[in-house]
């Protein structure tokens, strides 16, 4: 599958600056991207935190981490 890149890195840049000011005290934040406006607060987090992995993970900044390998003896 083939991502827009400069879309990705430009969400990625909004989301971790929600994350940010959320962390930093800003009881709820409200972005806008691509014609959507959404609204984060601390219950939020979570989310944030998962959807700026996953952007992390399709522009290849960071790796999936290990793959869980079980021994059955």
């Amino acid at each position: 599958m083939s991502i827009d890149k400069s879309a990705a890195q430009a969400e990625l840049k909004i989301l971790e600056n929600a994350r940010l000011e959320i962390l930093s005290g800003t009881k709820k934040v409200n972005v806008s991207f691509n014609g959507n406006s959404v609204g984060f607060q601390m219950s939020s987090l979570p989310y944030l935190v998962e959807r700026i992995r996953e952007l992390k993970i399709s522009l290849g900044l960071i790796n999936r981490g290990p793959i869980g390998v079980r021994c059955l003896l």
